[in-house]
């Protein structure tokens, strides 16, 4: 299992990140990396990358082993709000990540300038053990700030190029501020 505690595996996930989001990647090319680049090792089976929308709905970003998908389809609060699926029963900690109690399901609230406005959520094959969720919970944290800034270049509707300057910039604050 990869630990992102040495300071050259964090540096690696790091680049990684940045090299993806560089590529102004789609929700679900997101979503299949987070899955499958980033978190194989925990054995993840769906990820899904959601945004809450100003009228309280919630619109599916992007996702990955979900068939079908459901990228691009929208959900009114009354729907998502009252569901009792897993992601419901995740308790979130002091970061805005955490698990349900099973070590099941994972999410972490993604926040544009401190405020919510979506959820990464990641479900496993089986539960993951303390030292599994635990790296889990650095690497999301690697994650975090960038997908936020993916959601708010999208929530305010910038064309493409402008979209990859606005990554641009995430990454050279990354950089300057990660490594």
């Amino acid at each position: 299992m990869v630990s992102t505690s040495d300071p050259h595996t964090h540096v690696d996930v790091c680049s990684r990140i940045i090299s993806l989001l560089t590529d102004n990647p789609s929700g679900n090319e997101i979503a299949r990396a987070i899955a499958l680049d980033f978190l194989l090792q925990f054995n993840v089976t769906k990820v899904r990358l959601s945004g809450i929308r100003s009228d309280d709905s919630l619109i599916f970003l992007g996702d990955h082993g979900y068939s079908p998908s459901t990228t691009g389809k929208t959900e009114p609060a009354s729907v998502w709000r009252v569901r009792d699926d897993e992601i419901r029963h995740v308790k979130l900690d002091k970061t805005f990540f955490g698990f349900n109690a099973e070590h099941t399901c994972a999410a972490a609230q993604l926040k544009i300038r401190g405020v919510t406005s979506g959820v990464l959520a990641i479900y496993f094959a089986q539960p993951l053990s303390p030292k599994a969720a635990e790296e889990l919970a650095d690497i999301v944290a690697l994650f975090d700030s960038r997908l936020s800034n993916v959601r708010a270049n999208h929530r305010l509707g910038m064309c493409d190029q402008c979209r990859s300057q606005g990554n641009l910039r995430a990454v050279a604050h990354l950089t300057a501020a990660r490594l």
